[in-house]
């Protein structure tokens, strides 16, 4: 029987060469320019403990590096994707890095599954992905990601939006929304503090919403009438 890993790499082959992408007005993949479906890895490296799914909406618009990567043909399979991230962004300060720093700090030590609803960068000027393009992306790729990780284990929702839609298709999980760490005052300056510190109040909002036995949805904000994180 295949591993977890094995089979989110066969998952990850697939979202990778899908030529469906390319049909999507609102979404940009073009695999010979180097742009291509990514941010989907399963991190088991020295984890250990209760796992975690972290979502965000879609990915953001690549570096002129990562194109560069990604436009030799040689590494345009996933294997080589995962080889790129663990090298050059597994630690990404705007994303990764404090969202990890995040799942350590409230008690999910274990595996996570990185992923997004959506699995390409938006066009430039698109402000919102169309629901037909997140649906596909949700009934080929999310939903069987996450039919492989045990239904015990916290969906992270990066992003108001990302939050929202999650709390619809998944009724059976607990998710906890948290704020974007790159998107706005609210989400990187009082949440991650700029990726320095991570908030004490919102690492002991997610413990708490972690450790009430419920499988429902919550979301953790900033509350600028309030001054403080509210759930």
């Amino acid at each position: 029987m295949q591993s977890i890993s094995e089979q989110i790499a066969v998952i990850g082959q697939r979202m990778m060469d899908d030529k469906t992408w390319q049909s999507f007005s609102d979404i940009d993949y073009q695999p010979e320019q180097g742009i291509i479906a990514r941010c989907l890895y399963y991190e088991i490296d020295g984890r250990k403990g209760k796992s975690a799914i972290i979502v965000g909406m879609n990915p953001g618009r690549a570096r002129p590096e990562e194109t560069i990567y990604f436009t030799d043909k040689a590494n345009r399979n996933y294997p080589a994707a995962v080889r790129y991230w663990e090298l050059n962004r597994k630690d990404y300060i705007n994303f990764y890095g404090p969202l990890r720093d995040l799942a350590d700090k409230t008690g999910l030590t274990g595996p996570i599954l990185w992923t997004e609803l959506v699995k390409c960068q938006s066009n430039k000027n698109v402000k919102a992905l169309s629901l037909n393009t997140i649906r596909y992306s949700i009934s080929n790729y999310l939903s069987k990601e996450i039919s492989l990780i045990p239904e015990n284990t916290p969906l992270i929702a990066v992003g108001n939006h990302a939050f929202e839609l999650l709390a619809y298709v998944y009724p059976n999980r607990k998710i906890i929304g948290v704020p974007h760490p790159s998107k706005g005052n609210f989400g990187y300056h009082y949440a991650y503090q700029k990726g320095k510190v991570i908030s004490d109040q919102l690492i002991e909002l997610v413990r708490q919403c972690l450790s009430d036995g419920k499988t429902d949805a919550v979301k953790c904000s900033y509350s600028k009438k309030q001054k403080k994180f509210v759930c």
